[in-house]
């Protein structure tokens, strides 16, 4: 699938780390598979794809990275969609996809190894994003995965031993 920024223009912001991820992995021989702006219906369509992708060879690795929106409810995380119309916790169900329904999923695909990086900040605070194309979070990401050597796993291992403040 082949995106341009324009496709995208409403998500810029999160289009930019989203492509140099994206990019990152493909150079390491992953087969990437975009979602921008996605619905629901479109983030679920995508679950099962990545499920059957992954189920289809059981050697496989799995990497699932969201430059995207979330929110957590009652200890559930979700992706929030494009359209989604959220004014309480109570409807998270019905707009937001779970991700227990992601790790479901993988799960049920029994391949090799699954990784899923996905950034959050803490309650009421607001996600840096950095001075160039990429939040910082993404920066540190892309220049791990990009290390010759190593999987993918290994390299965000390292990642978050050496990049992550905690």
């Amino acid at each position: 699938m082949q995106l341009s920024e324009a496709d995208c223009a409403p998500s810029q912001i999160l289009l930019m780390p989203a492509k140099a991820v994206a990019d990152a992995l493909a150079g390491i021989g992953y087969r990437v598979t975009p979602l921008c702006d996605a619905t629901r219906k479109g983030i679920d369509q995508a679950i099962a794809a990545f499920h059957d992708a992954l189920a289809a060879d059981r050697k496989s690795e799995g990497f699932f990275y969201c430059a995207g929106y979330g929110a957590q409810a009652n200890g559930v995380n979700y992706l929030i969609s494009v359209g989604a119309e959220i004014n309480t916790s109570a409807n998270l169900d019905d707009e937001g996809v779970s991700l227990l329904r992601l790790l479901g999923n993988l799960e049920e695909g029994r391949n090799r190894v699954n990784v899923i990086v996905l950034f959050s900040t803490a309650e009421g605070q607001v996600a840096q994003n950095g001075e160039g194309r990429n939040s910082p979070f993404a920066s540190a990401l892309v220049a791990h995965l990009s290390n010759p050597g190593d999987s993918a796993r290994q390299k965000v291992a390292q990642y978050l031993r050496n990049s992550i403040p905690i």
